[in-house]
């Protein structure tokens, strides 16, 4: 049976508490004897250096580490969001030593994973919707 960690929405890098909070889960995950932690988008707040210093906690994780990119990693006004996608964070996920999921499924033993920021920009959107 494999064994998963996961989580999502960490928003590395706002400072305080939910950094805090990132650190001493992060912490507790390198502590677990699992097979694979997952990291389910909105990683960090739309900076590719952030993304890197917020996976970069997980080093001593063992297991396989996956990540999905969020619209929190992507949607920001200092760098075009599909320049994020396609380049920076995929290489931000592999500086991290994570897996990117939105660019490729990752087997481990029987078990698949597969993911997907599911784009919500409204650009395939019907225009007669409003």
């Amino acid at each position: 049976m494999t064994r998963v960690l996961a989580t999502a929405d960490l928003h590395w890098g706002r400072g305080g508490k939910r950094d805090l909070a990132t650190r001493q889960l992060a912490h507790a995950a390198c502590e677990i004897d699992a097979d694979a932690v997952v990291i389910a988008g909105d990683v960090a707040i739309a900076d590719p250096r952030k993304v890197v210093e917020c996976l970069q906690l997980f080093s001593d994780f063992e297991g396989a580490k996956l990540v999905v990119p969020g619209n929190h990693d992507l949607w920001t006004k200092r760098f075009d969001s599909w320049r994020i996608w396609n380049r920076l964070f995929p290489e931000s996920a592999k500086l991290g030593g994570f897996h990117c999921l939105d660019r490729s499924p990752y087997l481990l033993g029987r078990c698949a994973f597969v993911g997907s920021v599911g784009w919500y920009d409204y650009s395939f959107a019907d225009p007669a919707l409003g």
